[in-house]
């Protein structure tokens, strides 16, 4: 699988101006994890993470605002903090095209659960943990209906799949077909893994 692949394209994205009390209402209230953080000709300049935000000290009276340092004084309101202010400015990022699984290893070795992905400085999906998690747990029907249509748009109907949890066996057709069958059925979301099986069956 490519990121393209399973990405979320609709992005919702904060400006480093935004207040950091935003940034946790935009979190909670979409269900992520991170805000890609971009300026005002949409290049994107830091991410914002629950951590970042967490990070932030909060003080025990509910009613306080956010901020760092615990020692700051408390003699009237507190400046407000910006997302400028706790935002991760080194953001990994991925393109389309880059393999979910080499992606999912930087994820898992970095700690971290989202990461932008971009054409340039343009962002133009994002891929969390929880995509990945969904593309996963996706039905072989599912997958089997993916792993056919791209076999019938490709002319290759002599070609057979059944799907075993996630693994797709092929069958039928030339060995150059069963080679190119291979190439598709791997980049449909949620294959685990992809071979030519002979005992497959229409």
């Amino acid at each position: 699988m490519l990121a393209a692949d399973i990405m979320t394209t609709t992005v919702a994205t904060i400006r480093p101006t935004a207040r950091v009390e935003d940034a946790l209402h935009e979190l909670g209230e979409r269900g992520i994890t991170a805000l890609p953080v971009v300026d005002d000709d949409g290049r994107l300049v830091g991410i914002v993470s629950e951590e970042d935000l967490l990070a932030d000290d909060i003080v025990p009276d509910p009613r306080s605002t956010l901020r760092r340092d615990r020692e700051a004084a408390t003699d009237g309101p507190a400046a407000a903090r910006r997302v400028a202010d706790v935002m991760t400015r080194l953001v990994i990022t991925a393109r389309p095209n880059q393999d979910v699984a080499r992606l999912v290893g930087t994820m898992l070795a970095r700690g971290i659960h989202s990461v932008p992905i971009v054409m340039g400085t343009r962002v133009v999906g994002m891929l969390s943990r929880s995509d990945v998690v969904d593309a996963l747990a996706r039905s072989d029907e599912r997958i089997a209906a993916d792993v056919t249509g791209l076999l019938r748009g490709a002319g290759l109907e002599q070609c057979r799949c059944v799907v075993l949890g996630g693994s797709v066996r092929l069958a039928g057709g030339s060995a150059a077909d069963l080679r190119l069958a291979l190439a598709l059925a791997r980049t449909v979301a949620g294959v685990r893994s992809v071979m030519v099986h002979p005992a497959v069956s229409s």
